[in-house]
């Protein structure tokens, strides 16, 4: 049996091998392998799949993702401790104020290994106990409310521009600054007294002292770092919120301003900027308020006293120490009872007090005195007697301290429209409306018997009273002081004030004969603008054209440069007659006489007037170059912005070296006679080299002079001189007479049209009208109510300039044009009728006083 299995031939290889190619013997081959799957299989199988990868990414999100992060969002309890911070507590969780949805945020951090420090990472959380994961506090209504707000703050949350305050504080207890718990609290009540909202904040603690912390607010972050060794903290907030951040800076004095010493009080220093960009404008926005108090980070000292909304502004109190003029140390001295010189004179080191209307500063506690008397005092003395005097504005209550210091004054009336103004101003500004030392007044000024206060508006006060001339129902005025709005700020009201005909009319016909307007017209323009109607001045120029168009005689512009104020303020005065000129033009001498027979006695025997005298109003006569500089850019250029402000260097002088006196050759009466030494071209300047020496007799010189030579007749010969060798003019309001003083005074009349220098004319003395003075020669009708040029440079208009009409030959007489002499249409007649006298033969007066002087 094994040799048949033996002999039993099997399918392999080695058999095949032995068959010869093509006769291989066929074997059955194997049925093919199926496998049968159900429909139904496939399906479970498929849905078993993907409930099993669901599960797997389940558990994974929840053990990677969702576990720790609820871990972080979790509120502190007994069951989930929060990271210690140095000293054992711990920091405090943001909290958001009741009532206040939790915005959906999503929060991402990525930090160093901090194991070794006892920092802690806290997100935001109601200020309530209970569940803290804002997904599950905050159910559908939760939700449409925050949707809801923030739908309504959207435009404001979205603008490009933010507040950002910077805190800088010293003398602070080193171990609060070193206490991340204390500083953390701190931070948070800031954050919540502040209404912002606190999404998260972390804090770092270094080695060896100090703690910094960062937090990320929902309007947008809010940090700090401490020098514990150096008492030292320095806080920046910055917001896209509307919130104001100016109430928070007292709040963070408070809350991480702890005293090293009871001794010491911590030093604060701040600053609040805007940042981005707006649209709209403010009183943080203004370059007084905003970026020249808020912005400034190294003033000594910086503290708000009063801020308030009215219906008509905003008002605005701060002391401040600025490092220019004055120390917190030095303050601080003048506090103490020790006799030191500080404390002998604690006016002298005490922090400025500034108010600011709307943003702009309005006066300062150092520089009132200056800007209010500077307003108020030239306009009253050069009145001949101020007895009512008006005050449009004025609510910190000064001009009418002011007024009230004038014993002719009978009725001080004020005009305020906002009465929280004046009440601030009592409270806050006590100093500026303080009367108690006036003799015979009271402790405030608007309680003196001479003072009315009316809150109104001044505009419609005028317009109902004295618009309509021939029914005013109010007695007239002798002064209108208008202390109100800066007519370069742009906005309705300030255009009411300076460009309004109606309103200007009413202050003119509400004047006296004598009647005088000065108006506070800001800041002096810089030497490289434009004419004024070009620029945010433009309300002062166009009420200056105004004034001038209504009848106003006369304009001058004055400036103060001790007022407090960054640049020069100015004033308006606008005189209704001559006679208010010829005052304004009065001497130091005559100045402090007058102040000193008008003045209200003070109590305490000290001067009333602080910054007000002769020497200062001399200098209010002379307009400021600036004023000058813009007035000659107006197009057409002024005539006299080309011919009066200085001499040409092109044109060549003939000196005094050229010219010899000898008798005249004009008539036999002629006297004396100036003659060419050389040959003069045409156009030449003559004798410009000592044209500014002359002899000058203002108003009242000339007018005593002429009451006193019949009792006195040594002052016959100085009459004479007057007369005989000068010319007149009005330009200071009355007659007055120059003299040249040097040879050039014997210049003579060229009779028949025969002169060779001096102004053309193709009238002479006998071709002239005696009955009317020609409009080219009559002063009166050439004088410009405001030309700053004229003002600046009157000496030489009366005086030099003078050049050859023709070519002059050597040996020949200079011969001047004395119809150009006659300084008023009052004496054209008798001048003209000299001159034909003199050009017929008879002598002149200074030939016929020689004569009887003989």
């Amino acid at each position: 049996m094994a040799k048949k299995m033996n002999g039993k031939k099997a399918p392999t290889r080695a058999a095949n091998r032995n068959e010869p190619d093509g006769q291989t013997q066929s074997q059955p081959q194997p049925p093919p392998y199926k496998v049968m799957v159900s429909l139904r299989f496939l399906i479970l199988t498929g849905l078993a799949s993907i409930l099993g990868a669901f599960a797997v990414g389940r558990l994974t999100r929840i053990v990677l993702l969702e576990g720790p992060r609820s871990a972080l969002l979790a509120p502190p309890d007994s069951n989930n401790q929060r990271p210690k911070a140095r000293g054992g507590g711990h920091l405090p969780p943001p909290v958001a104020k009741v009532g206040k949805p939790i915005p959906h945020t999503i929060y991402t951090a990525k930090n160093f290994d901090t194991a070794r420090t006892a920092s802690s990472s806290l997100l935001i959380r109601r200020e309530e106990d209970g569940a803290t994961y804002p997904e599950e506090t905050c159910g559908s209504s939760c939700r449409a409310k925050l949707d809801e707000q923030l739908e309504e703050d959207d435009d404001e949350e979205h603008l490009p521009a933010g507040q950002h305050l910077l805190v800088d504080m010293n003398g602070i207890d080193s171990a609060f600054l070193n206490s991340e718990e204390r500083l953390g609290h701190a931070m948070v009540e800031v954050v919540n007294q502040a209404s912002l909202t606190l999404l998260s904040y972390h804090c770092h603690t270094l080695v060896p002292s100090g703690v910094s912390c960062v937090g990320v607010l929902l309007e947008s972050h809010v940090s700090f770092h401490t020098w514990p060794s150096a008492g030292v903290i320095t806080l920046d907030l910055f917001t896209c919120g509307s919130n104001p951040l100016l109430p928070v800076v007292p709040m963070i004095e408070r809350l991480f301003g702890v005293p090293a010493s009871l001794k010491v009080k911590p030093k604060v220093v701040w600053a609040h900027k805007l940042r981005g960009f707006r649209n709209e404008s403010g009183p943080l926005q203004t370059w007084d308020m905003g970026a020249n108090l808020l912005s400034i980070m190294d003033m000594e000292y910086k503290k708000e006293i009063h801020s308030v909304q009215t219906d008509f502004q905003r008002i605005d109190v701060y002391d401040t120490i600025s490092k220019r003029f004055n120390t917190l140390d030095n303050y601080e001295k003048s506090l103490s009872a020790d006799g030191s010189y500080y404390s002998e004179n604690p006016d002298l080191f005490s922090p400025d007090r500034i108010v600011y209307l709307d943003g702009i500063m309005q006066s300062t506690r150092k520089g009132e005195n200056a800007y209010h008397e500077s307003l108020v005092h030239p306009a009253l003395f050069a009145h001949p007697k101020p007895e009512r005097v008006a005050i449009i504005g004025g609510g910190e209550g000064a001009t009418l301290r002011e007024v009230l210091k004038h014993n002719t004054v009978k009725d001080a009336i004020m005009i305020e429209i906002d009465e929280i103004m004046v009440s601030v101003s009592r409270q806050y500004l006590p100093a500026w409306s303080d009367c108690s030392d006036l003799v015979g007044s009271a402790s405030w000024c608007g309680d003196d018997d001479r003072s009315q206060v009316y809150y109104e508006d001044a505009l419609q006060w005028f317009i109902d009273r004295y618009y309509d001339e021939k029914n005013i129902t109010d007695e007239l005025l002798d002064v209108i002081i208008m202390d109100a709005l800066d007519p370069h700020i742009e906005c309705e009201f300030s255009d009411a004030l300076y460009n309004n005909q109606k309103y200007l009319t009413s202050l003119y016909n509400a004047l006296s004969e004598d009647g005088i307007l000065v108006v506070q017209v800001g800041e002096s323009p810089d030497l490289d603008d434009p004419a004024e109607m070009l620029t945010h001045h433009k309300n002062r120029a166009v009420m200056t054209d105004h004034l001038a168009e209504i009848g106003f005689k006369s304009i001058h512009m004055y400036g103060n440069a001790h007022g407090g104020y960054t640049n020069t303020w100015n004033n308006m005065l606008a005189a209704k007659s001559d006679k208010v000129r010829s005052n304004w033009y009065r001497n130091e001498a005559q100045i402090n006489l007058a102040m000193q027979q008008r003045s209200v006695e003070s109590k305490s025997g000290a001067p009333v007037f602080k910054y007000f005298d002769g020497a200062t109003m001399q200098f209010f006569q002379m307009p400021s170059k600036r004023f000058e500089t813009v007035f000659c850019r107006k197009e057409p250029t002024p005539p006299e912005c080309l011919e009066w402000r200085g001499f040409d260097p092109e044109i060549e002088n003939a000196g005094i070296s050229s010219f010899e006196v000898k008798v005249s050759g004009a008539g036999d009466n002629s006297g004396r006679g100036l003659y060419a030494k050389k040959d003069i071209p045409k156009g030449t300047y003559l004798t410009i080299d000592t044209s500014s020496f002359n002899v000058f007799f203002p108003p009242n010189t000339f007018s005593i002079i002429i009451e006193m030579e019949h009792q006195f007749d040594e002052l016959v010969p100085v009459e004479v001189y007057m007369h005989g060798y000068g010319y007149q003019s009005h330009y200071h309001g009355e007659k007055e007479v120059t003299v040249d003083s040097t040879i050039t005074t014997f210049t003579n009349h060229g009779c028949n049209g025969s002169y060779n220098s001096g102004e053309f004319t193709d009238l002479n003395e006998f071709t002239a009208d005696l009955t009317a003075m020609p409009a080219a020669l009559d002063p009166d009708q050439g004088k410009s109510v405001y030309n700053p040029v004229e003002d600046r440079h009157f000496r030489l208009m009366l005086s030099g300039n003078d050049k050859s009409l023709r070519d002059i030959a050597a040996g020949e007489e200079l011969l001047d044009n004395y119809l150009g002499f006659i300084g008023h249409s009052s004496d054209w007649q008798h001048d003209i009728l000299a001159l034909r006298a003199q050009c017929s033969g008879h002598a002149g007066e200074i030939t016929e006083y020689e004569k009887e002087s003989r």
